[in-house]
């Protein structure tokens, strides 16, 4: 008897139990029972899936003497904190403690409200009037992230109008190559607003074992504004609407893009670096920007899109993925020198029938004749593509080696008062869709119909070149999107959204 009291009194938790891992989730802002409300603004539902767990192990019971307790004390507003599904703490003037009397360690579930936040809880011994040891548990809500070329793609959307005149050839070629991969909703259901990447932009969140996506919803507000509550958000996706006032291009997400990971100057940025225009005094509404800035990970930048009427970064700038290079993609950028050497290295008669009906250029002679466009594109070049590659070197660690120039001519549209868009439809407009194995992808590009027979790709000369320019792991999908996108200012990327899958976890990297 007097063994067995010895024993019990010398029961102690180890040291080593109270180095208590970091706990990392996702904020609980998508809707698992799909009922309208997101689930951080409503009680549990049998249907939640994205609380974050915190395992507190069984010695901390086994070992604690007969009159000590444990006690969970909630540093920081902003969380919750469950047990079996019962709430237990809800606010820094909440504390509990913990029973448990199970041969197994105690699992706390925490429920994160908000992006990319850093709380801590106390887990605390205590005896009757006294704190006898105390450890400070880290808890962290996952940031936003932007997706980039790299990451595989889950799926891809675009509208769809199959009336007379419709954009069936569009829609059926990610239809032709993806299957049930690709979804097209209904224009006329829409406003027949055809701009889905300018509506919407899918961000990703990771937690400890599990990913969920945020639909970034644009203040554009057209015809578009309520696809992503009527079609997206459900399970593992939430919405998120950042910033007011009146609506710009800038605010559009072709506008929206975020490199590949990089390294700049010894800076590694293993989920890329966001990057967006400025139009002249245009700019992303500050309320995203604020935001975007807050995710801190993916540090972003602007680029100066003032010679763009449409003002978006997706016009004259993609990356695609690359085994070859040295940080596995290369940057695709729009190049005019690059335009006229391609033009001059062909028959002034070829023969441009679109061209000639939409622009008055009759022939690639017709548009080398043309000086005042060559002295408008002389300028871009010089004022804006050359230094806005000079950024990409600067803030993206990029070598001459990992950037490929896009031959690409510009022309003024007509009430665009002088700024512009691309003469050919702007292949590096594209959707990227990444196979699993972050290398191969699925490449639909706007067909620049660069050829008198329009129905046969293969005598196209700038389609040829531009397989040349391509990496082998990927393959092209030439895209007619010349009426109902590239006439209207816009391409196949305007037209199409990817939702993504991220391959590392945030706080390893």
């Amino acid at each position: 008897m007097i063994f067995l009291l010895s024993l019990a009194c010398s029961k102690e938790i180890p040291e080593e139990a109270w180095n208590l891992s970091p706990v990392y989730g996702v904020p609980n802002l998508d809707d698992d029972n799909q009922n309208g409300i997101f689930d951080g603004e409503e009680e549990l539902s049998a249907d939640e899936n994205d609380l974050a767990k915190l395992r507190i192990p069984q010695v901390f019971f086994s070992n604690k003497k007969d009159d000590q307790k444990l006690r969970i004390v909630q540093n920081d507003d902003g969380f919750r904190i469950y047990q079996n599904g019962a709430l237990k703490s809800n606010s820094t003037e909440d504390n509990f403690y913990l029973e448990h009397e199970e041969e197994s360690d105690l699992l706390l579930e925490i429920e994160f409200l908000d992006y990319n936040q850093s709380k801590t809880i106390s887990l605390q011994l205590e005896e009757p009037g006294e704190v006898l040891k105390k450890v400070d548990i880290e808890l962290y809500s996952a940031p936003l992230l932007v997706g980039h070329h790299l990451q595989p793609a889950e799926f891809l959307v675009s509208m769809e109008y199959r009336g007379n005149d419709g954009n069936q050839e569009f829609v059926d070629a990610f239809a032709d190559v993806l299957g049930d991969r690709f979804t097209a909703y209904a224009l006329g259901d829409y406003e027949f607003d055809v701009w889905i990447q300018d509506e919407i932009e899918f961000g990703i969140l990771i937690g400890d074992g599990h990913q969920t996506s945020t639909v970034i919803d644009s203040i554009r507000d057209r015809g578009l504004a309520p696809l992503a509550e009527q079609e997206l958000v459900g399970s593992d996706v939430g919405r998120g609407v950042w910033g007011s006032g009146q609506e710009n291009s800038q605010d559009s997400f072709g506008n929206l893009e975020a490199t590949p990971p990089i390294t700049v100057d010894g800076t590694t940025y293993p989920f890329g670096r966001i990057y967006y225009g400025k139009y002249n005094s245009f700019q992303m509404t500050r309320g995203l920007k604020s935001f975007l800035d807050e995710q801190e990970i993916q540090a972003p930048i602007e680029l100066d899109v003032g010679f763009l009427c449409v003002g978006h970064v997706d016009e004259f700038v993609t990356f695609i993925p690359d085994p070859s290079a040295p940080q596995g993609h290369r940057l695709y950028v729009t190049d005019i020198d690059k335009g006229y050497e391609f033009l001059n290295g062909l028959e002034r008669s070829h023969s441009l029938p679109l061209y000639g009906s939409e622009y008055g250029y009759d022939n690639v002679g017709d548009i080398l004749d043309d000086n005042e466009l060559r002295e408008l594109n002389e300028e871009i070049q010089a004022t804006y593509i050359e230094p806005n590659i000079a950024r990409f070197k600067a803030e993206f660690g990029l070598t001459e080696e990992e950037i490929v120039r896009v031959p690409m001519i510009f022309e003024q549209p007509w009430g665009c008062g002088g700024s512009t868009a691309t003469l050919l439809p702007g292949v590096v407009n594209m959707a990227v869709f990444t196979h699993e194995d972050q290398v191969g992808a699925d490449l639909f590009i706007p067909d620049p119909f660069f050829r008198s027979n329009l129905n046969d790709t293969t005598t196209d000369p700038y389609i040829n070149m531009f397989k040349e320019l391509l990496p082998e792991t990927v393959t092209p999908h030439w895209v007619n999107d010349w009426e109902w996108y590239h006439v209207q200012l816009g391409e196949v990327h305007c037209g199409s959204n990817i939702k993504r899958q991220a391959v590392n976890n945030w706080w390893e990297k």
